[in-house]
């Protein structure tokens, strides 16, 4: 299975609903075993709410980038 070893930025940035601005954050994933097809899925720290990712890119086995929905989707900050 694919394995996680660092997400940079390790946070994202909430948003100010109704300001007309996307606050989702591109994050670079970085790990090793990553397929041509990924999918990413954020998880909370503490197992209570799961987020899908969107615009997940392939980079190679080791990197992928995807899209935190920290607005769109109201995935908490920090999680």
């Amino acid at each position: 299975p694919p394995t996680v070893t660092n997400v940079t930025p390790p946070s994202a940035y909430e948003g100010a609903p109704g300001d007309g601005v996307l606050s989702d954050e591109l994050v670079t994933i970085s790990g090793t075993g990553f397929e041509a097809t990924p999918t990413v899925q954020l998880v909370r720290k503490d197992g209570t709410s799961k987020f899908d990712a969107t615009s997940v890119s392939y980079g190679s086995d080791t990197t992928l980038t995807a899209v935190v929905p920290s607005e769109s989707s109201k995935c908490p900050p920090r999680t």
